[in-house]
């Protein structure tokens, strides 16, 4: 398949004009015919798997099984959804699967994250998130920055401080290179004058992260949510978030944002869906409208508040500009990074 730029999918998505193709979807079988805009009144109906990128038990998995509940007890599909997992390369696999396997197909998504598009921006010569089609913007989860109860660290300007005076001194644990948590401590260390590559920044799968953080292996946690329950436990204390403003779930709402401390600094790691290269038209609003009522419920809003999500609610049209803007801004800071190399 031709590789397509993001903003060349854009403009198709605007136009509400898929690129036609002939033949049916691979994989397991029920996909329709690329750009398709014939009406399927009957569609969906047979199973549709929602595919995450990662290994199971992690964020994805835990978003798809939300999402298929919240569906079900809403009533606003009755087809039966499952969850699939296509690993590797940050999301690499499942991009150039569904692109190889699934061309036109109607009844696989992508559910991903932020860290996908990132991966495909470093590897833009094969097939990446940017040759999906966009169907609805989810929900944001934010960076938190982390400290031991025992910590020094009374607030987020004592990190800071530290890190000016001397930024290899303060050992910094975080996702891997180009996740919201690295973009989040590079941008912040760049607000200082400080580069990057003076960092001592750990990129840490998984739960070692908190590990390490309690083990003592590190002095800040830059994470998601998920350490949040150490900080309810009390052994850990959280000194700001990087979301745009303060966010409404109870578990946070006591948590500053870096922007009202005096730090310019959001990243978001967004949740989206994403069908196939050339989705049938009727599939692509039908989840395009199907995702858009789910986020104004009152089950997805409660499922939101527990998790600590965001919602965003895009549809199709917001969330391909809002990729198109992350894709500006990513390409600007995994450059400074290291991780695109300039041409």
């Amino acid at each position: 398949m031709k590789k397509r730029s993001v903003l060349g999918a854009i403009s198709a998505m605007a136009a509400l004009a898929l690129v036609a193709c002939s033949g049916s979807g691979g994989g397991s079988g029920g996909g329709g015919g690329g750009g398709d805009s014939a009406a399927s009144p009957d569609y969906p109906s047979s199973e549709i798997t929602l595919y995450s990128p990662f290994p199971p038990g992690g964020g994805i998995d835990l978003a798809i099984n939300s999402i298929t509940e919240t569906l079900r007890t809403t009533d606003l599909t009755t087809t039966p959804l499952r969850l699939g997992n296509m690993p590797g390369g940050s999301g690499m696999v499942a991009t150039g699967t569904l692109a190889s396997d699934y061309d036109g197909s109607s009844d696989v998504l992508l559910i991903t994250s932020v860290s996908n598009l990132a991966a495909s921006l470093q590897d833009s010569a094969n097939v990446g998130l940017s040759d999906m089609v966009p169907l609805a913007g989810l929900y944001a989860e934010y960076t938190y920055v982390y400290v031991r109860k025992d910590s020094p660290f009374q607030q987020l300007s004592d990190v800071v401080n530290a890190i000016k005076a001397n930024p290899g001194d303060v050992t910094i644990g975080g996702a891997s290179l180009g996740s919201a948590d690295n973009i989040v401590v590079a941008e912040l260390a760049k607000s200082q004058g400080v580069k990057f590559e003076q960092l001592a920044y750990l990129p840490l799968p998984g739960d070692e992260n908190q590990t390490n953080l309690l083990g003592g292996q590190i002095d800040v946690a830059f994470g998601g949510p998920d350490l949040l329950n150490l900080v309810e436990s009390g052994d850990v204390r959280v000194l700001a978030v990087s979301s745009p403003e303060r966010l409404t779930s109870p578990r946070v709402t006591e948590v500053p944002t870096m922007k009202e401390l005096g730090y310019d600094v959001t990243q978001s790691n967004w949740r989206g869906a994403f069908g196939p290269p050339n989705m049938p038209d009727y599939a692509v609003q039908y989840w395009n409208d199907t995702f858009k009522k789910m986020s104004e419920t009152e089950e997805w809003k409660k499922v939101a508040d527990e998790n600590v999500w965001d919602i965003t609610g895009l549809d199709r049209t917001q969330f391909a500009d809002f990729l198109s803007s992350e894709e500006k801004n990513l390409t600007t800071v995994l450059t400074e990074l290291g991780l695109i190399q300039q041409q």
